[in-house]
């Protein structure tokens, strides 16, 4: 079975960027900022979430709130903060933004 891959259009430069996911078996992109950063959700077999966000340079990481049972990662800005949801149980979620960190 071939790897899973995204492709997406960034907004300021219109380029198709493309990356390569070795994720379980749902992924879903739902953003890109101007820096060509994206960000989405991959579900497991159990239609568990985790957050990430991905580069065009290659760099993969899974975004999850500190504890509850799932993440989602729904919008990104330009500067790279973060908003989502989290569920302690389900059926019980919770918003956050995560605001990134200067020098990362």
């Amino acid at each position: 079975m071939p790897t899973p891959s995204i492709t997406a259009s960034s907004g300021a430069t219109g380029v198709l960027k493309q990356w390569t996911i070795r994720a379980p078996p749902y992924t879903f992109l739902d953003g890109i900022n101007n820096s060509g950063v994206i960000q989405g959700q991959i579900y497991d077999a159990g239609f568990v979430a985790e957050g990430f966000t991905a580069t065009s340079g290659g760099l993969f990481n899974i975004v999850n709130y500190p504890g509850p049972l799932m993440t989602a990662i729904v919008g990104i800005n330009d500067r790279g903060d973060l908003c989502g949801s989290y569920w302690q149980t389900f059926g019980i979620n919770t918003a956050f933004v995560a605001f990134r960190r200067e020098g990362r």
